[in-house]
């Protein structure tokens, strides 16, 4: 993986190395996990996360003998779930602190005013088979899905000529603008060695620099004018972008919540940002996870179908500003 960050590749990087052994046991790990529950549940509007069951408590570490090195350290990750709720889990570092680096919650997406904002209607569109070389369908990337789901939201917000003539912004609309961008953009195809997706299906990769050119040269080829922006990652910036109402796209170094012993650089649509147990975490639609508010079929578009992602600021490398100016 490329080390100058606005250069690097949102796709498949994970972690190898020796065995380490554990700062926390089970019961602290499992004490920390509770404390960080409460911490939460003073920072977000749903009360649900003062109910939360605390599930599947495992210490993971990075997948030895892998081809990219994320160097991310073994985290405790447990399962979260209310009697009407199950798709939600926590993770936190396992050192002596046990500081909270990840969590997602289908039942408390919003925090409060106090603690942070959130972008509540931007679309979050799953990857999905794309025709490719290395196979007949391989994924169609973090990088052009995310971007989707940006122009999506710009697109459901005064802006319809962004998705052509195609129809409505549904979620093949929303494959529809994927693939427009991956025209446009020099994807890398990468045989999933490591164990991505269940299916050994290809994942796709993509420079956020590369990026930035697409997105505008799509929004010119149908009328529109824009300012695109790719910089460093700055709360500040993210925090700006969201009191205006705008969505960004970040790159980030994260683990996988389903499968955590992989980690990758990835591309996601950032909508939000909260301050909690004096961390700043970045709200993401992440659009490679398979987790799903019970109940809610995952062919909607909103927040509804998919809990947003909480991830912990120091994992983000770069910021990529849209303004749709006309």
């Amino acid at each position: 993986m490329k080390v100058i960050w606005i250069k690097t590749i949102a796709i498949c990087s994970v972690a190898g190395g020796l065995p380490l052994h554990g700062a926390l046991d089970s019961p602290q790990a499992e004490a920390r996990m509770r404390a960080h529950v409460e911490t939460l549940s003073a920072h977000f509007i749903a009360p649900a996360w003062r109910n939360v069951r605390i599930e599947g408590l495992r210490r993971v570490e990075q997948a030895q003998g892998q081809p990219y090195q994320t160097g991310l350290n073994p985290v405790w990750i447990a399962n979260l779930s209310v009697a009407s709720e199950n798709a939600g889990y926590l993770m936190c570092e396992d050192t002596s602190e046990a500081s909270l680096v990840d969590f997602a919650w289908g039942a408390a997406s919003a925090p409060n005013a106090q603690s942070g904002q959130l972008l509540k209607d931007v679309p979050n569109l799953q990857q999905f088979p794309v025709p490719g070389a290395l196979a007949p369908s391989v994924a169609s990337g973090c990088v052009p899905t995310a971007a989707a789901n940006l122009m999506g939201y710009w697109i459901q917000h005064g802006y319809p000529g962004w998705n052509g003539a195609d129809g409505s912004l549904d979620k093949r609309g929303l494959q529809r603008l994927t693939t427009r961008l991956r025209a446009l953009l020099p994807m890398q195809e990468i045989a999933d060695t490591c164990g991505y997706t269940d299916t050994g299906t290809p994942v796709s990769g993509a420079f956020p620099a590369d990026l930035r050119v697409a997105i505008s040269t799509d929004a010119a080829a149908h009328g529109l004018s824009v300012k695109v922006s790719l910089e460093r990652f700055s709360l500040e910036a993210l925090r700006q972008e969201t009191a205006l109402g705008r969505p960004t796209l970040a790159s980030c170094t994260v683990r996988l919540p389903h499968k955590p012993h992989l980690s990758w650089g990835h591309e996601v649509t950032s909508v939000g940002w909260v301050s909690a147990g004096n961390s700043f975490f970045v709200g993401v639609c992440d659009n490679f996870l398979p987790l799903y508010a019970t109940g809610t079929p995952p062919e909607g578009l909103g927040q509804a179908t998919q809990p947003v992602r909480w991830i912990r600021g120091d994992a983000f490398q770069s910021l990529l500003r849209v303004e749709v100016k006309n």
